[in-house]
């Protein structure tokens, strides 16, 4: 039976964003059960007032000096991500111990560092894959899948599939590559953490659409710039009393703000970055939520942003602009509208039909358990518990 795991994550809180949320969920979970250790950066761009410290956290975080920063070059993301899979693997070679690694794969380079440990060391890993590598890196545009760097990544990654002891995935859509690959696999989407506070009901809320999260490439903004010139342009007064919020920051920040200006909208507007609680509070003051994805992404077809989850918890109408429909488990809220493509007139009518009917639906564990982290993290353990 496991009793010690190291995760190694290049994100962790108390950075915002879908990643660090799973592995913070990952580890407050796990942590109840076993001996943990937590391998991550640290979040100098992203060390906020009132976030959380070391001495807070029930285990131990160990935090690599990595100078990770928002940059609008794709390739020097990169190289921060080979820099910090170099600085896990020094540690974890002189790190004494046979704990379980698990690892999170935001790239090929920590799974490739699972597969040395793994050859050289004997010790056992497991892949949480949340980002399907390397398809991803082709859909923004840094490498075609005849280039010999896409091949090679391509390898890797079906190398580590294999031999790792167990594969979690966040996206319903890879079960069939994933079991093939091994068929210790496990499907286990993100969720309502069950650390966050109850919303309690309101109708008392503000014709708002918010968007929060990382402003990352995977995510097209042009859509919801368009729909905040439609709502200033309307005839419609309730539609024009529309405002949408945009809370983080990310890469495409900076064209954002520059499109806002160049496209005089007034009803739109960026803030924060702020704490995940802070973000919660903000997003109990409004009605919608909007989350628009690249619809022509391959690797992101069957994906239910992390987002999702967030505004549902936080009692939330969602306009999803995504690749394809999700899962009838969610849409069982009746909270999500689906557009797989983007037909304006609609989207502006389901807004002028959320923003007129609003009327706060609570996610209760009861009633959605299977919206809730810990009702997949469960047999995460179970399996865990059975690698030898």
């Amino acid at each position: 039976m496991i009793n010690e795991i190291t995760l190694i994550s290049q994100y962790f809180p108390p950075e915002n964003g879908a990643a660090a949320e799973r592995m913070g969920s990952f580890a407050h979970y796990l942590h109840k059960y076993c001996e943990l250790e937590i391998v991550t950066a640290q979040p100098l761009h992203m060390m906020l007032t009132g976030s959380k410290q070391q001495s807070e956290y029930p285990f131990k975080i160990v935090r690599l000096p990595h100078k990770k920063k928002s940059s609008k070059s794709k390739y020097m993301r990169l190289m921060h991500e080979i820099s910090f899979a170099l600085k896990a693997t020094k540690y974890l070679y002189q790190r004494a111990g046979r704990s379980l690694l698990l690892f999170t794969t935001p790239s090929p380079f920590l799974a490739l560092v699972a597969l040395l440990f793994k050859k050289y060391t004997n010790r056992c890993y497991v892949l949480d894959i949340r980002d399907l590598y390397p398809e991803v890196i082709a859909d923004v545009g840094i490498v075609s899948k005849n280039n010999p760097i896409y091949i090679l990544a391509s390898s890797v990654m079906n190398l580590a599939y294999k031999n790792a002891s167990l594969l979690s995935f966040v996206n319903k859509k890879w079960s069939d590559h994933m079991i093939n690959s091994n068929p210790n696999s496990l499907y286990l989407p993100n969720g309502i953490s069950d650390e966050k506070t109850r919303v309690t009901g309101s109708n008392q809320r503000e014709n708002v659409i918010f968007y929060s999260g990382n402003f990352g490439q995977m995510y097209n903004f042009s859509p919801v710039l368009i729909i905040a010139q439609k709502l200033q342009q309307s005839s419609d007064p309730q539609l024009k009393d529309v405002r949408i919020v945009l809370i983080g920051d990310g890469v495409q920040g900076d064209w954002i703000k520059q499109e806002i200006q160049q496209m005089k909208l007034r009803n739109i507007e960026i803030i924060g970055p702020y704490t995940k609680s802070e973000v919660s509070e903000i997003l109990k003051t409004g009605k919608i939520g909007i989350v628009s994805l690249q619809l022509e992404a391959a690797s992101l077809r069957g994906a239910v942003p992390n987002k999702l989850y967030d505004y549902l918890e936080c009692g939330l109408r969602t306009i999803a602009i995504i690749p394809e429909t999700i899962s009838s488990d969610i849409l069982s809220t009746g909270l999500i509208t689906i557009h797989t493509n983007i037909d304006y007139d609609r989207i502006l009518d389901d807004i002028k039909e959320n923003i007129t009917n609003y009327k706060y639906q609570p996610i209760s564990k009861e009633l959605f358990p299977f919206l809730y982290r810990s009702y997949h993290l469960k047999k995460l353990k179970r399996l865990i518990e059975n690698i030898d």
